[in-house]
């Protein structure tokens, strides 16, 4: 009985120190830069009305192609940034087009 607890202990010590650090990383340096680079984006659209047209057209290209990498991706919150990006490119449009008219 004795032996047995011992080696479960054993085998719950190598799970904690080998085995669970790995399953529960973090995410990929390259995924932490697509969600900082989306952070960075839906923040510069909010300010979107302060920007000039060329600056709206850049961040709606950018936004596409940061949509299409979080497609690619098999980011846990992939459905979040999606939904994300494609508001933040929506209202860059809107403002452009706003611009446009005037």
């Amino acid at each position: 009985m004795r032996v047995r607890r011992s080696m479960n202990l054993i085998f719950c010590m190598f799970l904690l120190a080998f085995a669970l650090p790995v399953g529960a990383a973090t995410e990929p340096p390259v995924v932490q830069g697509l969600v900082e680079q989306i952070a960075h984006l839906a923040e510069s659209c909010q300010n979107g009305q302060d920007l000039t047209a060329e600056q709206l057209q850049e961040l709606i290209s950018r936004s596409d192609y940061l949509l299409e990498a979080v497609q690619k991706s098999d980011h846990s919150q992939r459905k979040l940034l999606v939904f994300r990006l494609k508001k933040s490119r929506n209202l860059c449009r809107y403002l452009l087009q706003l611009q446009q008219r005037d």
